[in-house]
């Protein structure tokens, strides 16, 4: 089967107890990063971590082991566990034309949150580095977020991402 065009390599699923019609679900999803991020925001997850998470478009592949233990009486009370492994990811907003390339690294949710982000790229000719999670140990609804990018654009780069007239050309690099 597949989950949004995310082939399931593996999967389990029981009911932890019958009575109170808890279920538990375990799988490995291994696909397009593109699938994966439509599916997350299209699900109640996708909102509650954020504006700016609902902007991102990427392309590039994602391997995602994620368990779920889902309590059917008060489905409230969910615990969703993710952990995303992206290689050779594209990602870019709807706010900038610049894409981060060569994206690779870790995305963590639990929850209905970010819990930690630990991804390295290239931005603006240059390498970057991204990382960051919730802020505390609270996951739920509205949970902090703190992200934190550094990297290293070339003066090309920078003139086109501020819209410079050619007639000001900028070189050399800056550490941001």
């Amino acid at each position: 089967g597949d989950v949004n065009g995310l082939p399931i390599v593996e999967a389990t699923g029981r009911f932890v107890d019958f009575k109170q019609s808890e279920l538990e679900l375990n799988a490995k999803v291994k696909g397009e990063l593109s699938a994966a991020l439509g599916y997350v925001q299209q699900s109640p997850i996708g909102p509650a971590i954020g504006a700016q998470f609902m902007a991102l478009h990427g392309t590039g592949s994602i391997h995602s082991p994620l368990a779920m233990h889902l309590p059917l009486k008060e489905i409230e009370r969910r615990k969703i566990v993710i952990d995303s492994q992206i290689t050779a990811g594209v990602v870019g907003t709807n706010e900038l034309e610049q894409t981060v390339t060569n994206l690779s690294g870790t995305l963590k949710v639990r929850d209905h949150a970010l819990y930690a982000v630990d991804l390295r790229g290239k931005f603006l000719d240059g390498p970057v580095a991204i990382k960051g999670g919730v802020e505390g140990r609270y996951t739920g609804r509205g949970a902090g977020l703190l992200i934190t990018a550094q990297g290293r654009a070339r003066g090309g780069a920078l003139a086109e991402l501020a819209h410079l007239p050619a007639s000001m050309p900028l070189t050399g690099a800056m550490q941001w």
